[in-house]
């Protein structure tokens, strides 16, 4: 430890690389990381190295270099407010592990961890982080409104409301005031523009209860059945709007863009 490395990435994607020193301040680490606007909630990373070089949202997939210049690691996550008494705390896969991985990628063999080739996008954008997991999207909602007054306004979430159409990206993605009266399923905070769900039907404060036949019952739970999907493949989808109107359409999946 105490290694001093220097970390780069597309920092707060502002494009170029931004970098920054630091040094090695722990390996072989478990860290718990989530991802806002991600329905898959919270992910266990083993074996990380630590860093008190600044990494930000946007470093993600960036090396970690040695003072030799040798990639040591790939930025993957940092910890908000303070970590074990440090204030910037950043993790980097190491690199023999990443190198592992893109490998076996190239090699065009998936696991259950390592999928290849894109995945179906329905289109929705649907709540994230703790309440991914939740199964009644009045929960979810709440969570979410939690997370807003948390932040002090600042993140993704634009207030409460129902927007109208769809949403170039999720910038602007807001906790849907009005949502359906059910109580179990994936509530949907936006729509984006151009895809299956918009040209569907599907909106704001809607919740999916049903994909192919298969009960939706959390946003963790509709992800992990997309995952299994491919672009331009048809699935049937089953939602109930804020009015309490059930609906069923057809949906041509899209490639899921990159996270």
């Amino acid at each position: 430890m105490g290694i001093p490395v220097v970390a780069m990435g597309n920092a707060d994607g502002q494009g170029g690389a931004r970098p920054v020193v630091g040094t090695i301040t722990g390996v072989n680490q478990t860290i718990t990381a989530s991802d806002e606007g991600s329905a898959t909630g919270k992910e266990t990373l083993h074996g990380m190295l630590q860093t008190d070089a600044r990494i930000v949202p946007g470093d993600s997939g960036g090396p970690l270099v040695n003072a030799q210049g040798q990639v040591i690691g790939m930025d993957t996550a940092a910890a908000t407010g303070s970590f074990g008494g440090q204030s910037d705390v950043g993790f980097a896969i190491p690199i023999n592990r990443a190198m592992d991985i893109a490998h076996q990628i190239q090699s065009g063999k998936a696991t259950g961890h390592i999928k290849i080739g894109l995945t179906g996008f329905l289109g929705v954008l649907v709540p994230g982080q703790d309440a991914a997991t939740a199964t009644n999207p009045h929960r979810q909602r709440e969570i979410q409104l939690q997370q807003q007054s948390g932040q002090g306004g600042f993140g993704s979430f634009g207030g409460q409301q129902n927007l109208q159409g769809c949403l170039a990206n999720n910038q602007n993605m807001g906790v849907p005031s009005r949502i359906a009266p059910v109580d179990s399923g994936t509530l949907v905070d936006g729509v984006l523009c151009r895809t299956g769900a918009a040209d569907a039907g599907l909106s704001s404060g809607d919740v999916i209860i049903s994909v192919n036949g298969h009960a939706v019952t959390s946003p963790s739970e509709l992800t992990s059945l997309t995952e299994q999907s491919h672009p331009g493949q048809k699935v049937s989808v089953t939602w109930v709007s804020p009015s309490g109107q059930r609906h069923t359409g057809t949906v041509v999946l899209g490639a899921h863009p990159p996270e």
